[in-house]
């Protein structure tokens, strides 16, 4: 004859048992829904702040503005981007950081399109090359329009020299005009008519 004391402790035992198994199951299943929540906080502030990430992460996240083509490395006009987090770029193939997705392989252009059309600042590599040089030489006023050395038009990105109370400007930055003008300046200056506008040197000759 079963004994009824025993058997309701037993089940006492089993009813505890049940509910431990549960509360550690739904303690678990809290516990990972607020680390998940924290992780998605902490993954939704880097991606507004790139330069808070990681290094292996940030090397292709790009920041606002973004210059494209100074991505493309291999120069063949085409680079990758992520479909999901647009400011995504690399000039290989592989998978984003950030949400896991593999690259897609898009234009120059396509990439900008994207870009702007989600909401990310562009910047032309041209362009702002051309506002350094016009910024730099908005500094000086280049009294000649020809080179000195050369005879053809100066180049407003190289270098010049300071001569005669004027500044001298010369054709090309790969020439090194100017160091071969400050040789032998006299010879050089008289190159040019008394306004620096013509290059007279070979009527000279």
């Amino acid at each position: 004859m079963n004994n009824p004391k025993k058997s309701t402790i037993q089940r006492w035992v089993l009813i505890i048992a049940l509910v431990f198994v549960h509360a550690t199951v739904l303690g678990q299943s809290e516990n990972n829904n607020v680390m998940n929540s924290i992780e998605h906080y902490n993954f939704q502030m880097m991606k507004s702040s790139p330069s808070e990430m990681p290094d292996s992460i940030k090397s292709i996240v790009r920041e606002d503005p973004i210059e494209v083509e100074s991505f493309d490395t291999n120069k063949d006009g085409k680079i990758f981007q992520d479909q999901m987090d647009w400011n995504v770029i690399s000039d290989e193939p592989g998978d984003c950081p950030l949400c896991g997705m593999k690259l897609k392989e898009v234009s120059i252009d396509e990439a900008k399109a994207n870009l702007v059309k989600n909401g990310f600042a562009i910047k032309s590599f041209k362009n702002e090359r051309k506002n350094i040089v016009d910024s730099n030489n908005s500094k000086k006023s280049i009294w000649n329009k020809y080179c000195p050395v050369s005879g053809m038009k100066i180049s407003f990105g190289s270098e010049t020299v300071d001569y005669d109370g004027k500044t001298i400007g010369f054709c090309c930055p790969s020439k090194e005009h100017n160091k071969v003008f400050l040789e032998d300046p006299e010879k050089y200056i008289k190159n040019l008519s008394i306004d620096g506008q013509t290059f007279i040197g070979n009527e000279q000759k």
